[in-house]
């Protein structure tokens, strides 16, 4: 089961930069996380501690997921 209160995005929807915050503490100093298309194909992955701001600006419009662990957030890119 996700826990959408564990992970905060903004703004949503979002058009050029995306703020993604873990709302909690972990023991683990870089969580891997992975950014899902509509589609399913991974547009972007990487390394969250508490904060990261991304840039959106190249994403097409459509629906997006976060995903960190067992954690996941859907947010929207809309230019």
């Amino acid at each position: 089961m996700f826990n959408r209160n564990l992970v905060w995005v903004s703004p949503n929807p979002a058009d050029v930069s995306i703020l993604i915050c873990l709302t909690f503490v972990t023991n683990q100093p870089l969580i891997p996380f992975f950014i899902y298309n509509g589609s399913g194909q991974i547009v972007e992955s990487g390394y969250i501690s508490s904060c990261i701001q991304l840039n959106t600006s190249s994403w097409k419009d459509g629906i997006y997921t976060f995903r960190a662990g067992n954690l996941a957030q859907r947010f929207i890119v809309k230019h």
